[in-house]
């Protein structure tokens, strides 16, 4: 049988138990911090730092400092907590999860201490019970949707927009169909973004192949399909801002009223 045909036979729940297992093994790998944020200097403590501040500022791009301190913010897919430490001192509260038990058991080592700060475990596909207890103002998924195939993608998008409280939001990215130029950017105030996607670009260390899947590939999207997927997904009723700085990805801001 086609290989394709094999793996879009797959149902979310069996993607999702792939991922699972996939993402422990990278986690338990001595390439965990490259898999986590794959950039130049991935391997340096000060380096991984600076670019944890870099993607914070992304994540809370135009929330004024007075907003945010009244913010619950949910990450998903938080790796190692790298954010978090840059995050939670602005918000609230702050709520991570990731589908790898080991990168949660790490982002609670890194982060120990911090008291508006937590940690879980999800199955893949929705928030863990334990993160059900509130609304959020913030979700947001760096670099996550990337990794997935089209039903883990929508069941999440669905989960995360209902745990959001009334004008909050969800941000996300997908990756772009590069056949298709639809939809990009070149007004000057896309320029940053260019030069911080540009600037994440690096080589795969020698040795982590190994732990590259062999199963799929994230689900790629046409800039014109985001919004009857969103519709697909249950979340058409929100005012989604749907962008496009680049060929490889494209960014949505989704609104919950």
């Amino acid at each position: 049988m086609d290989q394709r045909v094999v793996e879009e036979a797959r149902d979310s729940l069996e993607w999702a138990k792939l991922l699972k297992r996939e993402w422990e093994a990278r986690a338990r790998s001595p390439f965990r911090d490259f898999f986590v944020a794959s950039h130049q200097g991935w391997d340096d403590r000060k380096v991984r730092e600076r670019r944890a501040a870099a993607d914070a500022e992304m994540a809370l791009t135009g929330l004024h400092t007075e907003r945010l301190a009244r913010m619950e913010v949910l990450e998903v897919g938080c790796g190692v907590g790298r954010l978090a430490g840059v995050i939670a001192p602005r918000v609230k509260g702050y709520t991570g999860f990731d589908i790898a038990p080991a990168m949660v058991e790490e982002a609670r080592r890194k982060n120990e201490g911090l008291e508006n700060v937590r940690f879980f475990v999800s199955g893949g596909l929705d928030l863990p019970m334990e993160a059900k207890d509130r609304e959020y103002d913030l979700a947001f998924a760096l670099a996550v949707f990337i990794h997935c195939p089209r039903d883990v993608i929508g069941e999440l998008i669905r989960n995360v927009y209902t745990s959001l409280a009334p004008g909050g939001e969800f941000r996300f990215q997908v990756s772009a169909d590069p056949s298709d130029p639809t939809g990009i950017r070149s007004a000057e105030d896309a320029r940053a973004i260019h030069e911080r996607i540009a600037e994440t670009e690096t080589a795969l260390p020698a040795g982590a192949e190994a732990f590259l899947s062999e199963h799929y590939i994230g689900a790629r999207f046409r800039f014109e399909e985001m919004g009857p997927f969103l519709r697909e997904a249950g979340v058409g009723g929100g005012a989604a801002r749907i962008e496009r700085y680049d060929l490889g990805s494209i960014y949505v801001i989704l609104g919950k009223p």
